[in-house]
Formats: C-alpha cells, sequence, structure tokens
C-alpha cells in the first residue's frame, strides 16, 4: 500500500511540474506576473449553472435597460450622479439595438449554496483567456473522467459575431465572412498579460479571421473609417480597457472614444456601456 501511494504521489508531482511549466510558458512568457493554477478545480452541476445563469443575465438585462434609457432618462442621470463631463461624453455617443457583449459578474458561493454577487463589471469585456486555458490544460494533464470545461472561447467568438452583425446593420456594412479584428490595450498592458491575448487571437485566427493587438492610439481614424498601422482596414475592435482610462492614456482625450464611435467600425463593448 505505501509503495502504491508513494508512485502515486510520485505521477502527481510529475503532472504539477508539467502543468507549472506550460502554464508559464503560454500565460507568462515575459514574467511579468503570476499565473496561478487550478489543481482544484470548483465542479459545479447544470442545476448550479442554471442558477447562476438566471442572476447573470437578469442583472445583464438590467444593465442593458439603462444604457438604452440613458440618454433621455433625466432620472437615471440624477441617480448615477456622474460627472458634467461624463455625462456629456456618453450623451454623444451611439446606443446599439443590444450594448453589452461581455461583462464580468463576480459571483461568489454562500454557506447551504446560495449565491452573492459581489461586483459586477460591465466595461471590460475580458474573454477568460486564463481560465480557458488553465481549464483545458488541466483536463488534458491529469485526465479527469467524466468532467468538462465549459467553451469560454467559443462562447466569446459567437458573442462578438452577434455584436459585430448588430453594429454592420446600424452603419449599412458589408457583412464579411472572414474579418480584419484588433484587440485595443494600452501598450504597458500588453506587454503585461501577452501570454493571455495571444490565446484569444489564435483562437479567431483559427476561425478565418485576421487578429491583432494594438494601442487604443494607433488606431487611425480616416474618412469615417478605422484603420490598423498597417493601412488596412479594421471590421471589428475588441475593446479591452475601459472609459475612465482615456484622460490618462488616449492623446486625445475622450475623443477619442467619440471618434471611434462616429466611426464605420464594430466596437466591442460600445463606449456607451461606461
Amino acid at each position: 500500500m505505501k509503495i502504491k501511494k508513494k508512485k502515486i504521489k510520485k505521477i502527481m508531482i510529475e503532472k504539477h511540474r508539467e502543468y507549472d511549466l506550460i502554464v508559464k510558458k503560454i500565460l507568462d512568457p515575459t514574467e511579468k506576473r503570476t499565473a496561478k493554477l487550478c489543481v482544484n478545480p470548483y465542479l459545479y452541476t447544470k442545476e448550479f449553472e442554471k442558477k447562476f445563469s438566471e442572476i447573470s443575465k437578469s442583472y445583464s438585462n438590467l444593465l442593458e435597460f439603462v444604457f438604452q434609457q440613458y440618454a433621455k432618462s433625466s432620472k437615471i442621470q440624477e441617480v448615477l450622479e456622474y460627472p458634467e463631463e461624463l455625462e456629456t461624453f456618453l450623451n454623444s455617443l451611439n446606443v446599439y439595438e443590444k450594448n453589452l457583449a461581455a461583462a464580468r459578474i463576480d459571483i461568489f458561493v454562500t454557506e447551504n449554496d446560495g449565491l452573492k454577487m459581489c461586483e459586477s463589471n460591465c466595461e471590460i469585456p475580458g474573454a477568460n483567456e486564463e481560465s480557458y486555458f488553465l481549464e483545458q490544460e488541466f483536463l488534458k494533464i491529469y485526465g479527469k473522467e467524466n468532467l468538462k470545461a465549459m467553451p469560454r472561447m467559443e462562447i466569446v467568438y459567437n458573442t462578438l459575431m452577434k455584436y459585430y452583425e448588430i453594429q454592420a446593420d446600424y452603419f449599412g456594412l458589408e457583412k464579411k465572412s472572414s474579418l480584419n479584428v484588433y484587440l485595443t490595450q494600452w501598450r504597458p498592458e500588453i506587454e503585461r498579460i501577452m501570454g493571455e491575448y495571444d490565446i484569444i487571437m489564435d483562437y479567431f485566427r483559427k476561425k478565418g479571421h485576421k487578429c491583432g493587438i494594438i494601442d487604443p492610439n494607433e488606431v487611425e481614424i480616416r474618412d469615417n473609417k478605422a484603420y490598423a498601422p498597417d493601412g488596412n482596414r479594421i471590421d471589428l475592435i475588441y475593446r479591452r480597457f475601459t472609459a475612465d482610462e482615456l484622460p490618462k492614456f488616449a492623446n486625445k482625450k475622450w475623443q477619442m472614444a467619440i471618434d471611434w464611435d462616429k466611426a464605420e467600425v464594430a466596437i466591442v463593448n460600445p463606449f456607451c456601456t461606461n
């Protein structure tokens, strides 16, 4: 029995080492961050998934209502108490049929399997690249039977394509099967977690799209269209920064977002979700 336990322990140590190495190699190639290992994954049932999905969908519907009504509802503006400069900015933006393509709602499990929403962020449409990679590699290395991970990248991909179509209809753009997609994020953040961005960019490329990442200041608006530094027109901007960062990092401050918003390019999430 002791020999068997030692053998199992040795095997698990090797698996932990393999997991640690691949995570550091892919998620932290520049050694500027620490990617956590999910060696003890949280398991949940379909019933539990349905329970927290209802909370998430309900809250998303509430946020979407606020986006739709903000510009014409003095009551909502009064309740939110935004600074005048931000209020003017939001009132100048496009509001589409649907705007909240992705949101992060932090839901924690309480005692007796209760749920509590502790935080929400409706403006950083993160694609869960880190969680996706950790889960996929965990299942591959540890070979847990009867377990499967949520198809995070496919959900994100389908969501972005849906919202691209909404904005393409709004601007009367030709719908393409192969898009020129750019993630936009400030340069220091790109360098810090480039490993994560590589995961989603590779996923888009496998779907037949061109995909890159640039600093927002590198996007050129010309003739009411958006262009990448290589001169090619951008079809979809996947925004990975928040609007409140514009005054600090954008060369044109709030005006940069307004120029993007008026240009014939799909932006997810649109700036009205601020």
